[in-house]
């Protein structure tokens, strides 16, 4: 978990991105670090559109290089939000050197959701597997000496 410090310097560092990519709609970069603020605060939907909006802003320009790295943090966008179908989409249309390694990652974690049960349905099965809970009855006397802390 992140600490409110950082979180605090992520956000004051996303508003200041998103006002770079106000002033320069035409830049990469801006949208390309407003992604990466976006993307350590939690912020996965608007981290994969920021990602994405500067994609399409590259060119052939000295920004190239980014290509790669964007295309890795649309992944890493989808694989947290447990969105296989679009990981495995960005992955076809990047131009990232080991596809083999992250398609093969995706299918592990397909795996791993559908062997899992869902954590909610488990924990109220286990509920129900446990005895109920039946207080013994005592005579109103002992039972206020116990609340008291008499006996």
């Amino acid at each position: 978990m992140k600490s409110t410090r950082i979180i605090a310097h992520l956000s004051i560092a996303i508003k200041a991105y998103g006002n770079a990519c106000r002033h320069d709609p035409e830049s990469p970069l801006p949208f390309s670090n407003l992604s990466a603020a976006q993307f350590e605060i939690g912020q996965y939907v608007q981290s994969a559109q920021s990602a994405r909006r500067a994609l399409a802003l590259l060119t052939d320009g000295p920004h190239l290089d980014l290509s790669d790295k964007l295309h890795l943090r649309i992944v890493k966008c989808f694989l947290v939000l447990k969105a296989y179908r679009e990981a495995l989409d960005a992955v076809e249309k990047s131009s990232l050197k080991e596809k083999d390694k992250y398609r093969k990652l995706i299918s592990q974690a397909v795996q791993v959701e559908t062997q899992l049960p869902d954590i909610f349905k488990h924990k109220l099965n286990l509920i129900k597997l446990l005895p109920k809970f039946r207080p013994k009855m005592y005579s109103s006397t002992i039972f206020f000496l116990k609340r008291l802390w008499l006996i």
